[in-house]
């Protein structure tokens, strides 16, 4: 007798779709990361800056790319980028993505602000569309494209992530930075 009379296979029917294998990303090494901010530096306007920013705040492209000149903010004496969704072109990847980023000295002694200042009442990188949604579409295309290395933007993410932990500084703190 078939004691499965009655039984439906709940998985009959059912495709299995296989996932995108994407490569795992990396921290810059020392030597690359010195390479990378050597190049950010020697370029111009808005891609010398959402480079710069990418490598010290370790923050998203997108999140970089649709600043606007008041959300480079001086808090208690320290300057911040203020990462938010206070417009309706600003868009988070989470509720715990909402943060304000210090401002390392390096990306100051380069500029920003003075860049910032000549940005008021605008946003920050005018020369970028919005696309699909997402201003960082056409810089990622540019980014790709010319990079001092093979390692993509992202990777700035676990570059500063790793920096912060072997200089001590506590995950929460780290996480905090990082938008986690």
């Amino acid at each position: 007798a078939n004691h499965h009379e009655g039984i439906n296979n709940v998985f009959e029917g059912l495709s299995i779709q296989r996932v995108k294998e994407t490569k795992p990303r990396t921290a810059y090494t020392p030597e690359e990361l010195r390479l990378f901010i050597s190049w950010a530096k020697s370029l111009k306007g808005h891609r010398k800056w959402i480079s710069l920013l990418g490598a010290y705040t370790g923050a998203r492209a997108n999140e970089i790319c649709q600043l606007y000149a008041d959300d480079v903010q001086c808090i208690d004496g320290i300057w911040c980028i203020n990462i938010r969704s206070k417009r309706p072109d600003q868009k988070l990847k989470t509720e715990n993505s909402a943060r304000l980023v210090p401002i390392h000295s390096d990306v100051l002694a380069e500029g920003f602000l003075e860049f910032a200042q000549g940005r008021q009442g605008s946003r920050l990188f005018t020369e970028l569309s919005l696309v699909m949604g997402y201003y960082s579409h056409g810089w990622g295309k540019w980014f790709n494209r010319n990079r001092p290395t093979d390692k993509d933007f992202h990777s700035l993410r676990h570059t500063v992530g790793t920096e912060l932990k072997s200089a001590g500084v506590p995950i929460q703190y780290t996480a905090a930075i990082l938008g986690h």
